[in-house]
């Protein structure tokens, strides 16, 4: 019986080719992006798990309500003192963990080998016991005890040491301190957001005690470190954090209201977390695993439409089969039998040229989506369990319904040459529409996305980003800035330094002030800057004047547009900043500039000043002409002055194209994913046009004979397929507005979905469809209509 069965199977598949290849490509393509799909979903998933007591770990994270504008924001930056407090406070936390990633990379130096270090973190002496990283040489409860004791990965000791022991030799790191190697760490595992290449002892940067003396990490003010807390075991953490509100009263008054702390489970960190500003740890997105999983179940969902209308649209063809097979006693358990075996049978087909194809695109893939994924990972318990569910549903899907319905035809005059089974023709209606739907909701999405991007990137950022370059420089030269600055600027074109704290992209800082007038501090954002910053970036002056040598004789600051809207501000001279000797004086407002990306933020109050230390950034405006001889200009003149630091440096528009690779790389999956939809639907299109001309070329020959022009014959023929795809885009456009009105709601910048994506959405549905069906339309109306009638 099986082996009849198979025969059959093979003779249905050998006869009907064309439609074979269409459901086997289909299918292939569909099945394909479910094993990568299921395999990133896994990954992403899989972020954290592998600490034991995960579960009782939970990251502070806070809700920050300004009370001047009412704005909200999220992220995961707390003070040096919430964690060690709430240890003291609350007997539910056992124990806390601060870690603190370094803003940029440090240089590390051992004898003539120098690396950097990304990330550089200083963390608490109890990081191995609360978490589960492998420490591979050191006692885990001594090895952060002391202060300048580091912690190196295996990766990096093996650059720095080679084959020599780690243990006990010193480094030269952070600011040119010598650093002891205290114990060997494994490189954290790839699915950790916690990533460090280095760990210091957190006593180093404990003022009194430590070398670095960091105040900003110990106290209550400062907002940079992220706080993980370690909780008895089956605490409840919402009845820990109803608790909150009072702890910040009690010990943090004066950000009680602006503060709303909340405990962010370990497991959710990774993924959870895409809303948190300043992120310095790499996180996924729950959103965009969601609409990538959803933009995969469509793509699968368009396959198996496929299958089903040409499957039951193939009805006439095997109504004779179907008919013996009755006549000599078949029943309706064994037709059914029958049909669901060719469907699974082309779907483990599928299934085997997937694996071949997904292991072939998986560096591609990988790419995309910024994993790194492997053959062996497609092979996993979880993603063969889940691929097998949905192999069975998809089998189901696409095979139950077409074997129910030629089943369920009834013998009597199915033997008939003339017989036609019209059965299911509604049912085909309805999921070619639906296909039409989800390929044109898709396109208007994905037009969407890419008018958000390409506005992102083109924005006003309220000065001139181009031209313009930053480079970390060390000791050496913020000892003699004056003397390097002044250097660079012998090169013709070399139009402008700057050399400070603050550049776009980094050296800012968050902070608390209040504005003379107001009794409530109000954030803003530190520039430390120069008197050649504003040229630099040639940044809009728009009232008062910017800072100068010989009228600034004491202390004074500069702010921006929104700073002086928050404060209340409309007259510079009544614009001061309270301070604990006396108000200080803004002498100049400058206009607003972006210098975050325009995904995360809009422009916060900056508060500008001129502070003589921390020239960690030389910002350089070069003339555009001659880059790279300028470029070695720069070079050359930056080692004259540093030896152990190398020469970097980033372009300043070029930076924040970086900061958008992410959404860059959604847009790419979007769009790739959108294009396979509308292949898949062609197809399918393709293969029911292709079925339905087929059983009525009688019909167009006997219009033919009758006087009908090929373009009436066009006409009759498309007009089914127009009316499903005008539909669709009916129904279509307004859920496509939906959900790209949802997508842009995170965005602080965003456009306005216009009436021409709708146009364009719905224009190339039409051309592509009305291609796919013209073209055997037209095969179809050229055919000879006494060629067809004779057989009649």
């Amino acid at each position: 019986m099986i082996g009849n069965y198979f025969r059959i199977m093979l003779r249905q598949l050998w006869r009907n080719k064309t439609y074979f290849t269409i459901n086997l490509i289909g299918l292939t393509a569909a099945i394909t992006c479910v094993i990568l799909s299921v395999s990133f979903l896994f990954n992403q998933l899989s972020y954290d798990k592998f600490h034991k007591n995960g579960n009782s770990i939970y990251r502070l994270a806070k809700k920050n309500v300004s009370t001047t504008s009412g704005a909200e924001s999220y992220d995961a930056e707390t003070s040096g003192m919430m964690g060690p407090t709430m240890v003291n406070q609350f007997p539910e936390v056992i124990n806390v963990i601060r870690v603190q990633p370094w803003w940029d990379d440090v240089l590390v130096s051992y004898k003539e080998k120098s690396f950097k270090v990304s990330p550089w973190v200083f963390a608490d002496s109890a990081f191995f016991n609360v978490f589960d990283f492998e420490l591979t040489r050191g006692d885990k409860s001594t090895v952060l005890t002391r202060p300048l004791s580091i912690v190196l990965t295996e990766g990096l000791a093996k650059k720095l040491f080679g084959d020599q022991d780690p243990i006990g030799n010193s480094i030269v790191g952070m600011n040119n301190l010598d650093f002891i190697v205290t114990g060997i760490a494994a490189d954290p595992p790839k699915n950790s957001h916690i990533r460090f290449e280095a760990l210091v002892s957190w006593s180093t940067t404990v003022p009194g005690t430590g070398p670095l003396a960091y105040d900003f990490m110990n106290n209550w003010l400062g907002q940079t470190i992220y706080t993980y807390l370690l909780l008895e075991e089956n605490v409840d953490a919402n009845r820990l954090q109803s608790k909150f509100p009072d702890f910040m009263k009690r010990n943090f008054p004066e950000r009680a209201e602006n503060y709303l702390l909340f405990l962010q489970p370990l497991d959710d960190v990774f993924l959870h977390s895409y809303n948190f500003l300043y992120s310095r740890f790499p996180m996924g997105s729950i959103r965009l695993l969601s609409v990538f999983l959803a933009i995969t179940a469509a793509v699968l969902l368009i396959a198996c439409f496929n299958y089903i209308n040409i499957s039951t649209a193939k009805a006439t063809q095997r109504a004779s089969e179907i008919g013996v097979r009755k006549v000599l006693g078949a029943n309706r358990r064994q037709l059914v039998t029958q049909f669901l075996g060719e469907s699974y049978m082309l779907i483990f087909l599928s299934l085997s040229l997937s694996f071949l194809l997904a292991d072939i695109s998986l560096p591609t893939f990988n790419e995309l989506v910024g994993t790194q994924l492997t053959m062996s990972g497609l092979f996993s318990i979880e993603v063969i369990s889940s691929l097998g569910i949905i192999i069975l549903i998809v089998g189901l899907m696409a095979g139950l319904y077409p074997a129910f319905l030629l089943s369920g035809l009834q013998s009597t005059g199915m033997l008939r040459p003339s017989s036609r089974i019209t059965s299911g023709a509604k049912a085909r209606h309805l999921l070619t529409l639906i296909q039409f739907m989800v390929s044109i909701a898709l396109i208007t999405v994905s037009l969407i996305i890419i008018d958000q991007y390409d506005f992102m990137r083109n924005h006003e950022l309220g000065f001139e980003s181009e031209k313009v370059l930053v480079i970390p420089t060390d000791n050496s030269i913020s000892n003699s800035h004056e003397t390097f600055r002044n250097e660079l600027l012998k090169n013709p074109d070399i139009l402008q330094v700057s050399i400070c704290q603050a550049a776009i992209g980094t050296g800012t800082f968050g902070s608390t002030v209040i504005p003379v007038g107001m009794t409530e501090e109000m954030s803003t954002q530190i520039f430390r800057v120069d008197k050649n910053f504003l040229d630099t970036y040639q940044i809009p002056l728009i009232d008062g004047r910017w800072f100068n040598s010989e009228l600034d004789t004491g202390f004074s600051i500069v702010i921006n547009e929104t700073f002086a809207k928050q404060a209340g501000w409309n007259n510079l001279n009544e614009m001061a900043i309270q301070d604990t000797d006396g108000p200080v004086p803004v002498i100049g407002v400058v206009k607003d500039f972006n210098y975050r990306p325009l995904n995360e933020v809009k422009v916060d109050p900056v508060l500008m000043l001129i502070v003589n230390r921390n020239f960690n950034n030389a910002s350089v405006r070069i003339s555009g002409n001659n880059i790279q001889p300028t470029l070695q200009y720069l070079e050359q003149t930056f080692l004259k002055f540093e030896t152990r630091h190398p020469f970097e440096f980033y372009f300043v528009d070029q930076w924040f194209d970086g900061q958008y690779k992410a959404q860059d790389k959604f847009m790419k999956i979007m769009s790739l994913f959108t294009a396979l939809s509308i292949i898949l639907a062609c197809l399918g299109l393709y293969g029911l046009t292709s079925f339905t001309l087929s059983s009525r070329l009688k019909e167009i020959g006997i219009r033919k004979v009758l006087g009908a022009s090929v373009t009436s014959i066009l006409v009759t023929v498309n007009t089914r397929f127009f009316i499903l795809l005008i539909l669709a885009i009916l129904v279509a456009s307004p859920v496509a507005f939906y959900f790209g009105q949802r997508w842009l709601a995170d965005f602080p910048y965003r456009i306005e979905i216009g009436f021409s994506v709708f146009m364009i959405s719905a224009i190339s549905a039409l051309l592509i469809s009305g291609i796919t069906v013209s073209i055997q339309s037209l095969m179809a109306a050229n055919t000879n209509p006494a060629a067809v009638l004779k057989q009649e």
